[in-house]
């Protein structure tokens, strides 16, 4: 028997019984505390109870029927759903505070995402009883939300971080409708399927209860999901209930001048050295404060047995040494700690840890305070200086215009700021400053200076800039990553600009992979005509190609982007206005490597600019903290031409002298890609001209070792460019056979073309065998020689031609 004929059978019997219309539940009202709701999904589901709501439905909102005199009765609802559709229900029930069971069910698919407006009518047609509510329902996309929750204890709440924990922190994050749940692993915490809204982050207290823990302060409590997915940053400090099996260990890194193993007078304080503990089967790694100080809480009894050791990657880096091997101690109850002296033969290096930093800010007062609404300058190169003409180090501002830089080697308390002219004038701003003088602090907490610009008003230019970077490996028959950067480093507002990217002939675009919105695609080329590039605008896109099958491997393939101001807006340097990319189709990947946007054989005639891009990710097991990469340019590169025009993340360029240059990423947390593999990546783009002195058979190599942490150096490949007078397009592929490759111990070369000399040089240029051929194949043994990459130089009568080749 379905619902309705029950529905007319129980009527029957209740008019036969002599029961009035008048009898009954008589409805009052009908609520929900739930009155706004988003959810991601494209189903919203209702459910309705007598006198108070069913929680335990597996419901999105559940509503409350309020009336008087309950008693077994029917209803009939009708909702409109906000999207055009209605639906009528009936359903009854016989106890209060239990879920009506509607016939069709209270639930409603949409077909798109929006913003809908609910109305529920409920009526018990026993007594002619009518109530309505009406709710506001988002359906909108799918959020992913990555919380990097940095966990600090304090456990003597002194203001000193004792110990971190990375690990098991179960956090939650509320709004005023919804409330989602996820726990740390590596210092991040996933959140997924959040609909947008505004969220508070607290920790789970039955969590805080068991572990014996209470919330300091939660520094980045509230964040705003807006987008697909979307990461935010959180520092969560916590202080320990003391209990029994409470117990700590701290202590002193010091650099130890008097060599007399304890902390005295002549001695200095290290900051930010990473002491690793294990005990009880667990390991911590904690860093040095400030003042060279380190405590570790853990939830073990008071003497317990622990081990403590400097890191020993740390002191290789810094070209130090400890002066103790791994030490044996007992912890201590935490309100009366003994402590441990870890003291380090820093070869008499040491100085004072001290710090320096700068806002750089539109003045628009003119009176040279960053006040309330001025326009921060972002992607400034800040010079940090000991004197008006050395420079120790380049740091380029942030989203907030702050740029700070600090040092075991300050000669003074002081040092000089300034922005290079050239630079300001080249993208729209007129120096006001000049050179600035900052005061240095020793407790890393430096009072900024306030280095001020003229921007212009009202008819300021802007600076738009593109490039085009790789994504992951290129190959043929697959489906490859391109990543497409634009925006605006000038302090007028672009209100409308094209740009386009091209790409090769016979490549594919995959246009569900496109984000930004607005193209056309016209051949192989896409175009976007968009409108707002405000001050300090950036944006990347990665579009998927798929590549054909059946090309030679080594096929260059070339794709560029172009930005260009439209609508009479002045573009005051358009010489970053294009990017180019050369991927050559096959090439292996490795998500560290270096890449050139020009072929090998480069024109010998004109003063060529490279643009190099150096990629890196982070492929362990844990946040990165600190990321640096060491470049060594070649010698034949203008070193004084150096742009940098693009980095993923914020940082400093220190020139270290003889071409050398250290891109320096200090407290990045880059994510490990097993937690988080979108944003596991980071890379740098810079371009610089080749000496105009280069000539015929000049060569350019180039390698960066990147730094993770206190890790080995990773090596990327090595760069190569030579100055030739053929190119790769006038020598079929044909003219010259070098085999084997890679090869183990004879390399043999082949060419119909008039050989004169045949050179194999190293990535340092030096030349390690040289032969003059006797005929149209030649060939020397590879004994003696490293394992490696090395050039071969063929000198022909009609030019030279360069192969590179492998050792194994």
């Amino acid at each position: 028997m379905n619902n309705q004929i029950k529905s007319v059978f129980l009527l029957a019997l209740l008019l036969i019984a002599g029961t009035s219309w008048g009898q009954g539940f008589v409805l009052t009202s009908l609520n929900t505390t739930t009155t706004n709701y988003s959810d991601c999904d494209s189903t919203l589901s209702l459910s309705i109870s007598p006198l108070y709501a069913d929680s335990s439905m597996p419901a999105e909102i559940n509503f409350a029927l309020n009336g008087a005199n309950f008693s077994a009765s029917q209803f009939t609802s009708v909702v409109y759903w906000g999207d055009g559709s209605v639906t009528t229900h009936g359903g009854g029930t016989n106890s209060a505070g239990t879920a009506i069971s509607w016939n069709p069910p209270l639930n409603h698919n949409y077909s798109g995402t929006g913003n809908f407006t609910v109305l529920v009518q409920v009526t018990n047609p026993m007594n002619n009883t009518s109530v309505l509510d009406t709710i506001f329902y988002t359906n909108g996309s799918c959020n992913t939300a990555y919380v990097f929750a940095s966990t600090q204890l304090d456990c003597d709440n002194d203001g000193t971080t004792d110990s971190t924990i990375n690990n098991g922190v179960p956090l939650i994050i509320t709004s005023n409708f919804n409330t989602f749940f996820a726990t740390t692993q590596n210092v991040q915490a996933v959140f997924n399927n959040i609909p947008s809204g505004t969220y508070t982050i607290t920790v789970d207290p039955n969590w805080l209860v068991q572990n014996g823990y209470q919330v300091e302060s939660i520094f980045g409590n509230v964040i705003s999901v807006t987008q697909t997915v979307q990461t935010f940053t959180t520092a969560i400090t916590l202080n320990c209930v003391n209990s029994q099996n409470t117990s700590c260990i701290s202590g002193y890194v010091f650099c130890d001048q008097d060599t007399n193993m304890v902390l005295s007078m002549p001695d200095v304080l290290l900051l930010n050295v990473p002491i690793t503990i294990s005990v009880g089967g667990l390991t911590q790694t904690v860093y040095s404060s400030s003042s060279g100080y380190f405590q570790s809480t853990f939830n073990i009894p008071p003497g317990s047995p622990a081990v403590v050791m400097l890191n020993p990657n740390w002191l290789a880096v810094n070209g130090y040494s400890g002066l103790t091997g791994p030490q044996t101690i007992l912890t201590s109850p935490c309100n009366n700690m003994d402590t441990t002296f870890l003291p380090v033969d820093c070869n008499n290096s040491c100085s004072q840890t001290a710090c320096a930093s700068v806002y750089v800010f539109c003045d628009a007062n003119n009176n040279n305070v960053f006040d309330a609404g001025e326009l921060p300058v972002i992607g400034a190169p800040v010079q940090f200086m000991t004197s008006s003409i050395n420079t120790i180090a380049t740091v380029y501002t942030d989203s907030s215009g702050y740029a700070e830089y600090c040092s075991n080697s300050f000669p003074n308390t002081y040092l000089f700021a300034q922005i290079n002219n050239y630079w300001l004038q080249q993208h729209g701003y007129g120096n006001t400053t000049g050179l600035l003088t900052l005061l240095t602090s020793n407790n890393q907490t430096s009072t900024p200076g306030m280095y001020s610009l003229n921007c212009g008003s009202g008819n300021t230019c802007a600076d738009l800039w593109t490039t085009v970077t790789p994504w992951i490996g290129y190959y043929q028959g697959q489906t490859n990553y391109i990543k497409l950067n634009i925006g605006n480093y000038g302090p007028g507002t672009a209100s409308t600009y094209t740009v386009t990217m091209t790409f090769p002939s016979g490549v594919t675009p995959v246009t569900s992979s496109i984000n930004l919105p607005g193209y056309s695609i016209s051949g192989n080329t896409i175009t976007w005509n968009l409108t707002n590039a405000y001050a300090g605008y950036s944006y990347s896109d990665i579009i998927y190609f798929t590549c054909p099958i059946g090309l030679p491997s080594g096929t260059a393939h070339y794709f560029t982007s172009t930005i260009t101001a439209t609508n009479n807006t002045t573009d005051c340097n358009t010489t970053n206005n294009a990017g180019n990319l050369l991927q050559l189709v096959g090439s292996s990947y490795d998500p560290n490597d270096k890449t050139v946007d020009l072929e090998e054989n480069i024109n010998p005639a004109t003063t060529e600019t490279l643009t190099y891009v150096i990629r890196f990710q982070n492929t362990g097991t844990a946040p990165a903290q600190n990321i640096y990469i060491l470049d060594t340019l070649s010698a034949n590169l203008d070193w004084t031409s150096f742009e940098l025009l693009e980095t993923s993340h914020p940082m400093q360029v220190i020139n270290l002298g003889n071409g050398v240059l250290r891109f320096d990423y200090p407290q990045i947390w880059l994510p490990d890609s097993s937690a988080n593999e979108p944003e596991s990546h980071g890379h740098l783009v810079y371009r610089i001209r080749e000496q105009s002195t280069n000539g015929l058979g000049t060569e350019i190599f180039n390698t960066a070792h990147i730094y993770f942490d206190w890790n080995d150096a990773i090596v990327t490949n090595t760069t190569y460019n030579v100055n030739t007078a053929l190119s790769i397009e006038e020598i079929s592929s044909d003219a010259v056979k070098v085999f084997p490759n890679p090869a183990t111990d004879w390399l043999s070369i082949q060419t119909a073309l008039d050989m004169q000399l045949v050179e194999l040089v190293d990535v340092s240029g030096k030349v390690l065998i040289s032969c003059s051929p006797q005929d149209a194949q030649t060939g020397f043994s590879l004994n003696g020689t490293k394992p490696g990459i090395y050039l071969l130089r063929i000198y022909t009568a009609s030019g030279i031609v360069c192969k590179t080749v492998v050792k194994k």
